[in-house]
Formats: structure tokens, sequence, C-alpha cells
């Protein structure tokens, strides 16, 4: 089996302006499927890290396109689905953190020096068991009855016959629809990113970063509707943005899982060495200089990737005055052009 390749979960639905809502959705969410499908074997074989990326993506996308189809897909129907890919969300999240941390190991430990990737071994082994247990997690969902039952389920629905009773949107011409939803996701990313302020939490610029992956989510998997052009001026602004936010939240979340390690390890290592007596290990007041070691490359690391945290969020005002510009809205309305009627 061959790595997917980076645009792997683009839908290629032959998607028309003209098409009933729902059958425009279904298309979509159906090529994302397809891409679930594929993806899940790799990712369970751990054949490489970019069978999981794009297993995660995917499901993100499917998230973010069932969260427009409100009115258009039946209510019970898009509750199920959206709980099923809310909990593949949250089981690939772990290993494919994990997977990001470890990739760029070499770049984070890099600059502290020649010695740094020896002191700090005892981290990364730390990691790599707990990246094995992460992937253990999903993989045993991944092969269970119900994750086989919910991908079958939502397949049958995908591919079967409509109900009798749709929502009141779902036969409504689906390039006027999609635009409404693209224009109120822009909507949402500037009215968020306006509020955000230097006082603002963490987690304010995280909530951003998603925003900003719906609307981007939007414009790709309904590209097809969209005028090329514009619509890939677009991308690229949202992309000059994401770079900044996903910068400033993986720091965030390798200098959270770094003090964690820190923590064991201190925990688990004793403070002192000595011979082993009938009662335990002898007191003999010496320091366990590997420990030390270690524990000084993680303090100098963490001051890494809290240094790499600081400059993104200082950055991030200039990266959004970029993107909140009339040349966004511009392409925006543009882009939206091939969705009409």
């Amino acid at each position: 089996m061959t790595s997917p390749t980076a645009t792997a979960g683009l839908p290629d639905a032959a998607l028309r302006p003209d098409l009933p809502a729902i059958e425009g959705f279904r298309s979509v969410l159906a090529d994302l499927a397809d891409v679930i499908a594929r993806t899940r074997q790799g990712t369970i074989q751990r054949l490489a890290p970019e069978f999981l990326h794009d297993l995660r993506v995917a499901a993100r996308r499917s998230r973010a396109v069932l969260a427009a189809g409100g009115r258009v897909i039946p209510d019970d129907v898009r509750r199920e689905a959206r709980l099923g890919f809310a909990l593949l969300s949250d089981l690939t999240g772990p290993p494919r953190d994990l997977d990001v941390y470890l990739l760029g190991w070499a770049a984070y430990t890099e600059p502290l020096g020649p010695h740094a990737a020896v002191d700090l071994e005892p981290v990364r082994a730390h990691l790599i068991r707990a990246q094995d247990e992460a992937y253990a997690t999903l993989t045993t969902w991944l092969q269970s009855e119900e994750a086989l039952e919910r991908l079958a389920s939502w397949r049958r629905w995908l591919t079967g016959p409509l109900p009798e009773v749709l929502p009141d949107r779902a036969l409504d011409p689906l390039g006027p629809y999609v635009a409404k939803r693209i224009r109120r996701a822009q909507a949402t990313l500037l009215d968020e990113g306006r509020a955000i302020t230097p006082e603002s939490p963490d987690e304010r610029l995280h909530d951003l970063r998603k925003d900003a992956k719906k609307l981007r989510y939007l414009l790709e998997c309904f590209g097809a509707l969209l005028d090329p052009g514009p619509r890939a001026k677009l991308v690229k602004r949202l992309k000059a943005l994401q770079e900044n936010l996903g910068e400033h939240q993986d720091a965030a979340v390798h200098a959270a899982e770094l003090r964690t390690v820190a923590h064991h390890l201190a925990a688990a290592w004793p403070a002192t060495t000595g011979a082993s007596t009938d009662t335990g290990p002898e007191d003999t007041g010496l320091v366990d200089m590997g420990l030390v070691d270690t524990l000084l490359a993680t303090g100098r690391l963490l001051g890494e990737l809290e240094g790499v945290r600081d400059r993104t969020r200082l950055e991030f005002a200039a990266r959004f005055e970029r993107y909140d510009r009339d040349a966004t809205s511009h392409a925006l309305d543009a882009a939206l052009r091939g969705a009409r009627l």
C-alpha cells in the first residue's frame, strides 16, 4: 500500500450550482468516506504518518461539511455522524500530535547544542512509548465492532435512497446554499480574529485556528462550485494565517507535553544512587548526573518551545491584519461567483 498524497481527501465530486443541496452534500461526504476507508488500514498498520494525517483531516472535513448541512441533512443522521467523527477526531489527536513532535525532534533539539540529543534521549523514549500507546488505543477502536458498524451505517445512508421526509432546505440549489455557509464561516473568522487582543488567552488563538480550518475545508470540499483562480488566492491567504496559528498551537501543545514528561522522569528516577542493602537502596547523597543533564536539557528545550509560542503570538496581529483586508473580501466575492445559478 502506498502513502496517500498530500491532497488526499479533496472531494472530486461532480458538483453543480443547481444540484439539490442534499445530493451535493451526500456526494462530498461520500468522497470523504472513501478517504477514511483508504487510510484506515494504513493507519492501523502504521505504514506512514501520512495515513493518520489524511484520516484525521478527512474526519475533520466531514465534521465541517456536516456542520454546514443544517436544514439539508436530517437532524438524526447529522447528530449521529457528528458524534462518530468527533470520537474519531479525539482518538486521532494524541497520536498525530506525537507524530508531529517526533518528526520535528531534530529541528527542536539542534539549537540546543551537540550533546542535547544524548541528554534528551530519555525524553524522546518516553514520547515514543506514549506514541505507541496512543496508536494502540486508536487502532483498537478502528478495528472494533462499533467503528465498523458506524462506518457501514454511514456508507448506507450516503449511498441509499433518500428518506421521504426531508429537511426544509434539502432540495434548495446547492450553489447559493453553500455560498451562504462560506460567507458565514468567513464572517465568524473575521469577528473572532478582530476580538483577539494581546491579553487574550492562548485558547482564543486555538479556537480561531479551528474557525480558519472550517472555512478552508468548505472552500476545498465545495471547490468544484467556485471560481478556481480567486478560490486559490483566498486559500493561499488562509494558509498564511493558519501557518502562524498552527506553529503557535504546536509549540503550546509540545511544551505542555514536555512538562508532563519532565515531571514523570523526575518522579520515576531516584534523586540519589548507592549500593543496595537489605532494606533498599543506600542513600549516599550522590546526585544522579544523568537525571540532572536530562532535566537541564529539558528546561532548555522548554525555553525554545516557549520562545516559539511567544514569537508566533507577537506575529499574529500582523498576520491577521494581512488577512483582514479588502483583497480577501474581493477574492471571496470572486470565488463565489461560480456558485451562482
